[in-house]
């Protein structure tokens, strides 16, 4: 996992000084997107489903619409 942030940092993916912890947080609560910014031009998210989960959560794709256009996401492939 260093390895990795190490690699992120060399490869201009990743600056402690730019870092948005609140953004970090806010994209990460379960309620709001559950995703990260894996690096610039990649987004992983838990997925849409019309189905509310154990949790009670239910982030239906219409949720994601206003986050992908406010990050320029352009193409998502789901797998």
């Amino acid at each position: 996992c260093l390895r990795g942030l190490q690699r992120a940092v060399e490869c201009g993916f990743f600056s402690f000084e730019n870092f948005d912890i609140d953004a970090y947080e806010e994209l990460d609560d379960i309620e709001v997107a559950d995703a990260h910014i894996i690096c610039p031009k990649f987004l992983a998210f838990r997925g849409p489903t019309d189905i509310q989960d154990h949790d009670g959560v239910h982030l239906s794709p219409s949720t994601y619409l206003p986050l992908f256009a406010s990050l320029n996401v352009s193409t998502v492939v789901r797998l």
